[in-house]
C-alpha cells in the first residue's frame, strides 16, 4: 500500500535525522512517500542534504507563525504534497521515534475496514482529546477537512472536535496510551513533566532531549532497549544507566490505574 508521511520540525534536526534512518531502515511493510515540512529556517535551522536524501520532498516555510500556529502551518502546508496515490497520510513530529511499522499495518488495515477516518492516541483522559504527535488517517478526507488542523490553542482537543461535530468516526490507538501519567500516580511518580514517553508495545519513544541529561546520546540508548536492539551504535564514556525492569513495572501499573480512569465521562473541552 503507499502511504504518505508528513513529518514535522521546527529545530529537532538530530531528532528528525534519527526518525527519518529509523523508518528507512525498519518501516517495510507498505511503500511509505517522505514528506517533510519545517518552519525553522528563518532562526537558523535548515534542512541538511543528509535529510534531503532521506525524504521525496523537503517544504521549508520562511515564516514561523509560533508553536502552537506553527504546528497547524506545518500540517496544512504538508497536505497539498500528497500524492493522489496514498490512501493513508502519517502525520508525526520529528522526536518521535516508531521502530518498525507493525503498528501502521495493524492500523491501516483497521481503518480500511471501518467508516473512520483517523487513528491515533487517546491524548488526555478527561477530555475527548486526539493526539497529533502520531496519527494515521485517511487521505481523502484530509484533503477534504484541510480545517481540521485550523487550531490555535488546544490541538489536540481541536482535532477530536471537530470530527465529532462533522460525524466523522475515528479509533483509538491503545498501544500508545496513556500518553499522560493518570493523576493519582503523579502522587507517587512523575518524571517528564507527566508525559509517558516510552510505549513499549509499538514500539515507540517521544523523548525531548533537551530534557535529557546527556540529549540525542541519552535517547539513542534508551530507544535501543526499547527496540530489543542495537539499532543506533554507541560508542561513549558516559555513566548512564536505564533502569530497564522500573520502567516495565511503571508502564504496567500506569495502564492498570489509566483503565479505570479511562472510564469516566469524558468533557469537550472548547
Amino acid at each position: 500500500m503507499q502511504i504518505a508521511v508528513i513529518i514535522r520540525v521546527y529545530n529537532r534536526l538530530d531528532d528528525l535525522n534519527a526518525c527519518l534512518s529509523i523508518i528507512k531502515n525498519t518501516w517495510t511493510k507498505h511503500s511509505y512517500y517522505i514528506i517533510v515540512v519545517s518552519n525553522g529556517i528563518s532562526d537558523g535551522y535548515s534542512i541538511s542534504n543528509d535529510i534531503r536524501n532521506n525524504a521525496n520532498i523537503v517544504y521549508e516555510i520562511n515564516e514561523n507563525k509560533g508553536h502552537l500556529s506553527g504546528n497547524s502551518q506545518l500540517l496544512q502546508a504538508g497536505i497539498p504534497l500528497i500524492p493522489k496515490y496514498c490512501d493513508f497520510t502519517i502525520i508525526l513530529e520529528a522526536d518521535t521515534w516508531i521502530y518498525k511499522d507493525k503498528i501502521i499495518d495493524k492500523y491501516v488495515n483497521k481503518l480500511s475496514k471501518s467508516t473512520a477516518v483517523w487513528a491515533s492516541a487517546d491524548w488526555i483522559a478527561k477530555y475527548h482529546s486526539l493526539a497529533l504527535d502520531f496519527a494515521i488517517i485517511k487521505t481523502k478526507f484530509l484533503q477534504f477537512n484541510t480545517d481540521i488542523f485550523s487550531f490555535r490553542k488546544k490541538a489536540e482537543c481541536c482535532v477530536c472536535n471537530y470530527l465529532k461535530e462533522n460525524n466523522y468516526d475515528y479509533m483509538f490507538i491503545k498501544e500508545a496510551m496513556p500518553v499522560h501519567y493518570p493523576k493519582l500516580m503523579k502522587i507517587f511518580y512523575n518524571p517528564d513533566k507527566g508525559r509517558t514517553r516510552i510505549f513499549l508495545k509499538i514500539p515507540m519513544i517521544t523523548h525531548h532531549i533537551e530534557d535529557l541529561k546527556y540529549g540525542i546520546l541519552e535517547k539513542k540508548i534508551i530507544a535501543n532497549f526499547v527496540f530489543k536492539k542495537e539499532f543506533f551504535k554507541i560508542n561513549n564514556d558516559i555513566k548512564y544507566q536505564f533502569n530497564h525492569k522500573k520502567i516495565i513495572f511503571i508502564n504496567k501499573i500506569m495502564k492498570a490505574i489509566y483503565k479505570l480512569t479511562f472510564l469516566r465521562t469524558k468533557k469537550i473541552r472548547s
